[in-house]
């Protein structure tokens, strides 16, 4: 079986195959640290899923590639995933009209810009005033 991390990477260097980036490069762009990643990288190989190769000249910095049974695989996931979870999401839209469409992409829109501003707490509106009186009985 294949871990979500391992799906992640896979999904990373198939989209950015063309840059040759080295472990630790990939490593940063995901967020993990090197030694996890080497692990993962380790056991993916172990599985057939990559491939490591040495830098000429360069014995520390590794390049990670796909391997063709990696992207067999990571394709039978995509399409998995495409029938079975978003599948049914796009039957329900393909059934709404579009101004219910260009509503639910605002909500969408809203919802993700929230996550990167900075908030200083709840408003002090009538309806939070009276949550917090009544969670202080």
């Amino acid at each position: 079986m294949f871990s979500a991390l391992q799906l992640q990477v896979m999904e990373y260097i198939l989209e950015n195959e063309e840059k040759n980036q080295s472990m630790v490069e990939i490593a940063m762009r995901l967020g993990i640290s090197v030694s996890t990643f080497s692990k993962n990288v380790k056991n993916m190989a172990e599985k057939g899923l990559v491939e490591k190769y040495h830098v000429l000249g360069n014995r520390k910095e590794v390049i990670v590639k796909t391997t063709d049974y990696g992207k067999k695989i990571y394709q039978m996931y995509a399409e998995y995933i495409l029938k079975t979870v978003f599948g049914p999401i796009f039957h329900i839209l393909d059934s709404q009209p579009d101004e219910a469409l260009d509503a639910f992409a605002e909500v969408i829109r809203l919802a993700a810009t929230m996550g990167a501003r900075k908030r200083p707490g709840f408003p002090k509106t009538r309806r939070n005033r009276l949550r917090s009186n009544e969670e202080s009985v």
